[in-house]
């Protein structure tokens, strides 16, 4: 396997994973008190319905000011639906461009293409693309992932996927083009409780002839269906082996108040990575202490327009958000259906925008908005708003 092949398959298969980290891995800090600054900041410039930019600083020690890093900036179309996202960095001087990705999406606003390309300094140039397709529930069926040769897109990889009756994911199959065949590599099944809480997910790698044991990861909820933790093992030589774990501890409201990385070393957990979060009066996330493996406490303050509520149109009591926790697919009632445009917006508990949608809501009917499956588990919030009103709601994703 060629080593751009394995980038590929690395990122393919451990695309949850990356992005779990990376939401934990680093915050922006609203707190101009030198003594509480973070090794970085970030800004969102927000236009009524879609944040159009997000800015990243890096802390220069010598000037003790902030620098410019980089910079994400988007292109929506009319129902606030990505379009292109532009990285770019800062030169000292001017912004210049780093990398971009192109989106299209289904009717049902489902992704269908995202092709990322790099900047060579005069133009954009293709490096790679993700295909995807749906069933009419709107599950994935069939990813591929693409790379620009220089002239036309050629295969690497695919996944296809398999549902049950309770259109849970219920196996899935990986496979790389060698230029003539799809070859096997990896075969995944996935197993449920009778909530439909997923337990475990196990991986068979093929090793020419058959199927063999390749990695297991588990999850442990407590008696209100929250996820309290994540195990992952490795197969060895014939036997499980402890790899990584992940904690998760809730207060009496069942809010994540906290969270644990832990990696197996020497026969113990060992290198937390500890993170306690602290909720304002509305549950939402204020701030939150990161603890490293010598426990030295950073305080990061989270910025985001959740915040600031104010000029409801719709109560709490009005608009109605299940199931909660969800496993996939989150939906939205309206009790007192207002006869005007409303948008729906997906946030992370950072305040990244993840997805939006938009709907004309004159009934009450159930309406499917998001589907949480791509995204880790975690807390999640839905904004729903029209012209300068908006309502929060709080999800877990399990």
């Amino acid at each position: 396997m060629s080593f751009k092949k394995f980038l590929f398959l690395f990122s393919f298969l451990s695309f949850a994973l990356f992005a779990n980290a990376q939401k934990n891995a680093h915050s922006f800090s609203i707190n101009n008190d030198p003594e509480f600054v973070s090794p970085s900041q970030q800004n969102h410039s927000i236009n009524t319905l879609q944040p159009d930019s997000n800015y990243t600083w890096t802390w220069d020690s010598v000037s003790g000011s902030w620098q410019y890093k980089n910079r994400v900036y988007y292109v929506t179309d009319g129902a606030g639906h990505v379009l292109i996202r532009t990285m770019q960095t800062w030169n000292g001087v001017d912004w210049e461009n780093n990398s971009q990705r192109l989106y299209t999406y289904d009717n049902h606003f489902n992704w269908t293409v995202q092709t990322f390309q790099n900047w060579d300094g005069t133009q954009w140039i293709n490096d790679q693309q993700y295909l995807s397709s749906y069933d009419a529930n709107d599950n994935y069926i069939h990813d591929y992932i693409q790379y620009w040769d220089g002239t036309a897109w050629m295969d690497v990889y695919e996944e296809i996927y398999w549902w049950n009756v309770n259109n849970k994911l219920d196996s899935s199959l990986t496979r790389d083009w060698d230029g003539t065949t799809w070859n096997d590599i990896y075969f995944s099944t996935y197993t449920y409780d009778n909530n439909n809480l997923l337990l475990n997910e196990l991986r068979l790698h093929w090793d020419s002839t058959a199927w063999v044991n390749a990695s297991l990861s588990s999850n442990t909820y407590n008696a209100h269906g929250d996820l309290t933790e994540n195990l992952y093992q490795v197969w060895n030589s014939g036997a499980w082996e402890d790899v990584y774990k992940y904690d998760y501890t809730y207060d009496a409201n069942f809010y994540m108040i906290g969270y644990a990385s832990w990696h197996w070393y020497g026969g113990i957990w060992t290198d937390p990575l500890i993170i306690t979060y602290f909720l304002n009066s509305n549950n939402i996330t204020e701030a939150a202490i990161y603890q490293t493996d010598q426990y030295l406490d950073s305080i990061h303050f989270y910025n985001t327009e959740i915040n600031a509520i104010n000029n409801l149109s719709y109560s709490n009591s009005d608009l109605e958000i299940f199931p909660n926790p969800v496993t996939d697919i989150v939906y939205a009632k309206i009790i007192n259906a207002l006869n005007e445009k409303t948008t729906f917006t997906l946030i992370d508990n950072l305040g990244k925008e993840l997805d939006k949608k938009t709907y004309n809501l004159n009934s009450t009917a159930n309406i499917s908005l998001f589907d949480l499956r791509k995204y880790p588990a975690g807390i999640y919030f839905i904004k729903a708003s029209f012209d300068k009103n908006r309502v929060i709601k709080k999800i877990i994703m399990k």
